[in-house]
This record gives C-alpha cells, structure tokens and sequence, in this order.
C-alpha cells in the first residue's frame, strides 16, 4: 500500500507564525505553492484519522490535529483569492475540485452522503471537537455568589478568550483559609475545606479547557466559512464543480448540525450568516439577481427541497433563543431568499402594499403551507421580534408577518395577532417611531427609517382586506398617523432619498386602508381628511414639485394625488363640521398646484431625462389620470361649475 507523504509541517507552522493568514503576503503563498505543491497535497491528507488508542490522547491529538487544520484552511482562503484575482485557472480549479468535485459515493445528486465531498469532511472535523459542558460546584464552605466574584477578579486575556488565572486563584483561597485557621477550627475541617479547594481549581481548570475548546471549534468553523465563501463568490461559477448541488448540500449540512444538541448549536451564529449567503447564492443559481427572470437552462431544484430547506429554516428559528438576535437576522433573511425562490414569476396580480413584501404574494402554497404547520409557535417568535427586537431583526420580522398575513385567506392569523393586543401595539408604536426617526435623522441613522418603513408595510398588507382595514380602523391608525410630527419637518429635509422613504408608506397605507372599506365608510373618510389637513404643507410642497426631478418624485406625486382624488370624490361635503370646511379651504388650495401638473406634464418644453423610462412615463400616465378625477369630482360636485382649464391646455 503506498502512503502519502506528509507535508512538513515545521516548515508550514514556521511559516504561519512569521505570516499568520492577515497578513500573508504574495511571496510566502508564492513559497508554499511552489514547494512539493503544499496546497494540493495539504489538501489531500485532511481531514486525518485519529491514531490514539486512548480517549484523552485521542481528544488531545484531535484539538492539535483542527488547529493545524484551521490554520491551513485560513491560508487556503488567501490562496484562492489570490489565484483567483491572478486567473491561474488550471491551478484553481485543480484546488476547487479538490474541495467540492463530486466522489463515487454520492447517492442522486442531493442526497450525498456525509463525507462524500471534502468540504463536508472538513465541517465533520470541526463537529467532532467535542467542548464538553461546565457543571457548577455544590458547595459547603465557601459563599458560591462570593466565589464568582473571586474568580472574574483573576480573570485575564489571552487574545479574544477569557481564562482564569488558577495559580493566583489558589493563592487567594489559601489565603482564605490560612484566615480560617486562626479561628480553631478542627482538623476535619481543614481536610473538607482542602478538598473544597481542590475541587474549585479542577473545575476552573475544567472551565478554562471548556473555553479553549469553544474558542479552537469557532476558529475552526470560521476557517471553514472563510474557504467556502471564497469559494462561492470570489471564484467563478464555472470552475466550481457542480456548484448548485454543493451549494444545497452544504446548507443542509450546516442547517442538520446547528439544531439544539448538535454539533454548531454552540456556533449558531456564525452558522446561520454561512446560511443566508449559501442560500442567496443558491436563488442567484435560478434567477438573475434583483430580479424574478429565470436563467435559461438553469437546473430546476427538485420537488419539495424548497419546502425542506423552509421547514429547517423555520425550526432554527424557533430554537434560536430570544438574545440571539444575530442569529435570528441571519436566519429571517435565509427564509426570504428561501422563500423568494418559490415565489411565481408572474408578478401582475400583486397587490397594492407593503414594499418590503413586494413580489412574495405569489409564493409556492408548498411552500406556505409550511409556515402555516407550525401555527402560532412561529407567528409568536415573528411578533416578539417584531416588537421588541433590534433594528435589522425588526425590518425581517416585518417582512415575514407580512409575507404568512398575505397567504391567510382565512384571516385565522389577523384575529391571532388581534387578540393578543399585537396590532394594537404595534400601531400605538408609531408614536416612539416618530420620535426614533427625529433623533436618527438629526444624527444621520437610517435604522429607524427602514424599521418603520417595514411597520407601515406590515400596517398595508393588514389593510388590504377588509376585515384587516376595519381592523386598523377600530385600532386608531389614522389619528396616530396625524400625530407624525416628522412628516411636518420634511420639506426642509435636505436629502430627497429619505423624504421618499418617509412619505411613500404612510400614503400607501392611507389608500389601501381606504380601499379596502369602500366609498361610503365615513369614520374612514373623515379621518383620512382630518391627515390631509394636518399635513397640507408637506402635501403642497410635493404637488408643487411639478418638475419630476427623479422617479421618486414622480412616485410621491402618484400616491398623494391618488388619495387626493379619492377623498375629493367621496368626502361628503353636506355635512359642515369643522373637519370638513377645514378640509375645503385646503382642496382650494390645492387645486390650482393640481390643474399646473397637466401643464407641466404634458407640454414638451417641461419633458426630463427620465421621460424615456417606461414606469416613469407610467407614472406621469397616472398622475394624469388622478388630476383629471379630480377634477371631475370637483365639477360634478359643484352647484356653480368653474372653468377648470385655461384655452392653452
């Protein structure tokens, strides 16, 4: 039998020490290349077997063996990039061959077998480190809470781990003892107390050992993230070896070894950020990215392993406790690349809503059908994030609510979460939104614009049904809606962006809401004229932005003057209440930017740059049709009928 030749491995370890993988420069990868092929034959004796006869030899043989195997795969990592960038394609793709070409012991092409690709051997490896737990001491004589603070005064660091000094911590409970034995006590004493001693110093011997152990697996893992994301984004597609079937293999390996009791349950936040980028690679596999065109001879996934990638991702989700918020971003924003991936193409039946859940109203029912199996486990996790999370934890649970209130057609979920006071709470949110996006914008934070932007999203998706508008409407969303003092400072907002993002969903939310319950809700309708009379600075200052600088103009034009023609054709104006007489002096205002916008629109001397875009000039079609609805509305409405139209027009 011949036996490979081991590479020498003082040379190698000399090598990372003088150059560790940061700052490894081109000549040491240059060095090790050229040397008996050090990267291929490296590559080709990992993962090792372990040799001991013993447990504790082969445990300690097996920490040794990963750390070498982390600090090669980190120094791979460098090595593809850097051979990727300097087009060495046949030398590249010997090395990704190596890592992900497909072996004979692979049973249909996604169902290999655990260790049929030298990627998952190498994740294998890391999952084999067992940490082990640490087990707190009962004990007899010393104070456990007294005992803690003593231990974290001789903590100290060893890079990024946090170990105790057990020598000066012998010193201190000797020191504690001596104290002890000026009071007489016995000599059986002395023995428990020794031995008391003793057994707290093995545990936090045991306690530093827990530790290394955590922190050599999260290495290790972090070197095997490192060379698998290199590999699916800095190399090219066409030298990745089966790339769509390795890319469902290893989400599913890593998605098998993070539940509880498992291997990377201790590393689920590292796991799940490898999660979202192989199942984003995964979708971009099946479509071109940022849109929902399918790529053309593109391999089809096969039946149900969208809804198997959708039920893990679900069940990490409901394990992943509460303070794990990392990992639950990482794990929300997986399910939407999961779920996008179902969803049909025929995007033309969307529905007026919520922008962050544009284009999942049509997601594969299999697909849905999940998420709705696991009832109000997972409704309770996407609200309590919802509610209570961090920023980017709350944008992704939004977006889920959004997608699972979409697909009840039975509203089964909307009486859920009414209920249990969440519509309620998240509607009387809005106030500290408000307040959120005063500060963020003064100090230049986008956090709170995008949370509320997904809020109001949520808040859309609700209204799009009648029961779920009726349902906003009993809840107060309107009057909470008048009281967003942001909206008053916008005019004098310098970044045009942002005025956007503030305006777009809260007029969104408006029209929908209006919609849904028809022209003769007058509680709605009054209402909603009470929001116009609040605002009608900020909604003059965008009617009169009649020059359509950008397409987001024309976007704000489109929705205000949409409500705007609403209103006008159903407000009852018989009856004189102070709402509605506020509401007329402000339509006289209005109407005059209103009529200016078919002048500016139509006449070829106001034409921009952006008129050659077809959905601006879909847009500019709109925003013509709602001026003229308007206008109509005012003339049938009107006992004396003006002229409208000077004879230019």
């Amino acid at each position: 039998m011949q036996v490979k030749k081991i590479p020498n491995l003082n040379i190698y370890s000399a090598s990372i020490r003088l150059n560790p993988p940061p700052l490894a420069g081109a000549a040491v990868l240059r060095y090790l290349r050229s040397t008996h092929d050090f990267f291929g034959k490296f590559l080709e004796i990992h993962p090792h077997s372990s040799s001991s006869s013993s447990r504790e030899e082969e445990e300690d043989e097996g920490s040794c063996r990963l750390q070498h195997q982390t600090e090669f795969l980190q120094l791979l990592a460098l090595e593809l990039l850097v051979t990727s960038r300097a087009n060495l394609t046949s030398y590249l793709q010997r090395l990704l061959v190596g890592l992900a070409g497909p072996s004979s012991t692979i049973q249909g092409p996604f169902h290999a077998l655990e260790g049929s690709r030298k990627l998952l051997s190498l994740l294998e490896s890391v999952c084999r480190l067992e940490v082990g737990t640490f087990v707190p001491l009962e004990l007899h004589f010393f104070d456990s809470e007294k005992l803690e603070l003593l231990i974290k005064q001789h903590q100290y660091k060893e890079g990024s781990l946090v170990l105790v000094n057990v020598v000066n911590l012998h010193k201190s409970l000797q020191s504690e003892l001596n104290i002890l034995a000026s009071s007489n006590i016995s000599v059986a004493q002395r023995n428990e107390i020794n031995e008391e001693i003793k057994a707290i110093l093995n545990n936090t011997v045991e306690r530093n050992l827990v530790r290394r152990k955590i922190s050599l697996k999260r290495a290790a893992f972090d070197a095997w993230r490192q060379v698998v994301e290199v590999m699916i984004v800095g190399c090219s597609n066409e030298l990745v070896p089966s790339r769509q079937t390795l890319l469902v293999e290893l989400t599913q390996a890593i998605l098998a070894k993070s539940r509880d009791g498992h291997p990377l349950s201790t590393l689920l936040s590292p796991a799940s950020g490898c999660v979202v980028l192989l199942i984003q690679q995964l979708r971009y596999t099946t479509q071109i990215p940022n849109s929902d065109v399918t790529l053309e001879g593109a391999d089809p996934l096969p039946p149900g392993l969208l809804q198997t990638m959708t039920r893990n991702l679900v069940e990490a989700i409901i394990q992943c406790g509460g303070n794990m918020q990392q990992a639950r971003a990482h794990l929300y924003a997986a399910l939407l690349h999961c779920l996008k991936m179902s969803a049909s193409n025929d995007t033309t039946d969307l529905k007026l809503g919520g922008a962050i859940a544009q284009g999942y109203q049509l997601v594969d029912s299999d697909s849905l059908s999940v998420l709705c199996s696991y009832g109000d486990i997972f409704i309770e996790s996407l609200c309590k994030d919802a509610s209570k999370g961090h920023g980017v934890t709350k944008v992704l649970a939004f977006s889920l609510l959004s997608i699972v209130l979409g697909a009840d057609t039975y509203q089964n979920w909307l009486k859920h979460l009414k209920n249990k006071g969440y519509v309620k709470h998240f509607i009387e949110s809005i106030n500290s939104d408000n307040q959120n996006l005063m500060m963020g914008l003064s100090q230049d934070n986008i956090k709170p614009l995008f949370v509320y932007e997904a809020k109001l999203a949520f808040l859309s998706q609700i209204a799009q049904t009648e029961v779920g508008a009726v349902t906003l409407l009993e809840a107060g969303v309107i009057p909470r809606l008048c009281e967003l003092t942001i909206l008053h400072q916008l005019p004098v907002t310098s970044d045009l962006y942002k005025q956007h993002l503030l305006i777009q969903p809260v007029f969104t939310l408006l029209t929908s809401l209006l919609i849904s319950l028809g022209n003769r809700h007058v509680l709605a309708n009054r209402q909603a004229s009470q929001f116009v009379c609040m605002h009608s600075e900020l909604i003059t200052t965008i009617v009169k932005n009649d020059t359509g600088i950008t397409k987001e103009d024309y976007m704000d034009l489109q929705i205000v003057t949409s409500l705007l023609a609403w209103l006008r054709a159903h407000n009852l104006e018989e009856e004189e209440d102070a709402v509605n007489i506020q509401l007329q002096s402000t339509s006289t205002q209005l109407q005059r930017h209103l009529i200016n916008l078919l002048h500016s629109l139509q006449l070829p001397g106001k034409c921009t740059s952006n008129d050659t875009d077809p959905e601006v000039q879909t847009l500019k079609l709109q925003i013509i049709t709602n001026v003229v609805s308007y206008c109509v509305s005012a003339m049938g409405k009107s006992q004396v009928i003006h002229a409208l139209f000077s004879p230019e027009i």
